[in-house]
């Protein structure tokens, strides 16, 4: 068999472990929707009967659990809040996310059923409605990635970290539901997301929308939390800020910038780790020694903004 001809059954081998990985990539939230439960809610301010998912511990906040078995409060898809149909089964979750008068910042964390792998990229992606209720609603409606629990400081309070994902913009949308989605790029063993607020209330914009809202808040039902790791590695991919030439790769490549940014490093990852860094400077960029397979590229700039590339090296 010719050298050419590993080459191209090596190169027809990864393509159809691409596809197949594609079909079947497995959403990493045990309970996305919250059907699950060991008893349907009776009261507000009580996850308890919620399987897999968790108020924040030593918060205040106390998110909600709503379903269409329980009371007259937490129903679906009438509750003490408004009335919503959930967006996918019978139950939602919900959570204020800015409180007039006093600060009331509520989160809902859960844990992975798999740790993340470094260098990977994950979509992340849940819906959100503005409960009818509400006087107000808010932007900064976001996802964090820990590989521990994240806990408060026993208050009320934000967390004030920056999220991983985030909606930078007021969601009015009280008919229906919002979609919140974005790519994370993992440092390696995150298996828990926490969603809610992670801005204070000075970074947090407020729009009025119901000047006579029983709940003086912006108070909002979650539902369809995915994360799932993607085939194709970054939305910044399509973005097309930088282009890896050639690619399939046989022994070297470059990398071709469509910005100013400086880059500041380069890492090639295999699968499950780290397999070799990259000077910015070098201009060509070597896999020679690799083994045939898939690898990940992430490049960093200069404003620390990430961006992962799929290279097939043959």
């Amino acid at each position: 068999m010719t050298t050419e001809l590993i080459k191209i059954n090596n190169l027809k081998l990864i393509l159809s472990l691409l596809i197949g990985f594609g079909l079947n990539a497995q959403n990493l939230v045990s309970n996305p929707s919250f059907e699950i439960h060991s008893a349907c809610p009776v009261n507000p301010a009580d996850l308890s009967s919620l399987t897999s998912w968790y108020p924040m511990q030593g918060h205040y906040g106390t998110p909600d659990y709503f379903n269409s078995c329980g009371s007259s409060f937490v129903g679906v898809p009438s509750n003490t809040f408004g009335n919503q149909v959930a967006f996918d089964g019978n139950a939602y979750v919900g959570l204020t996310t800015y409180n007039y008068g006093f600060t009331n910042y509520e989160y809902i964390q859960t844990y992975l059923t798999a740790p993340m792998i470094a260098g990977q990229s994950y979509n992340i992606s849940f819906y959100v409605s503005c409960a009818d209720n509400s006087r107000y609603s808010s932007n900064n409606i976001g996802a964090k990635f820990t590989q521990d629990f994240l806990y408060g400081n026993w208050s009320y309070d934000s967390l004030n970290i920056t999220p991983d994902v985030n909606f930078s913009t007021p969601i009015t949308n009280i008919a229906g539901w919002t979609l919140i989605s974005g790519t994370y790029i993992s440092s390696g063993n995150e298996q828990f997301l926490t969603i809610g607020n992670f801005y204070n209330e000075n970074s947090t914009q407020i729009v009025n929308i119901n000047p006579i809202g029983s709940l003086g808040a912006a108070y909002y039902y979650i539902d369809q939390v995915s994360v799932v790791q993607t085939p194709l590695g970054t939305s910044d991919f399509f973005q097309n800020r930088y282009q890896i030439t050639p690619n399939p790769v046989n022994d070297k490549f470059t990398i071709i910038s469509n910005q100013n940014e400086v880059i500041t490093n380069i890492e090639l990852y295999s699968t499950y780790n780290k397999v070799k860094s990259y000077k910015p400077i070098d201009g060509n960029y070597n896999m020679e020694n690799l083994p045939s397979g898939i690898y990940y590229l992430i490049i960093t700039s200069e404003s620390n903004r990430k961006s992962t590339h799929k290279i097939i090296k043959l």
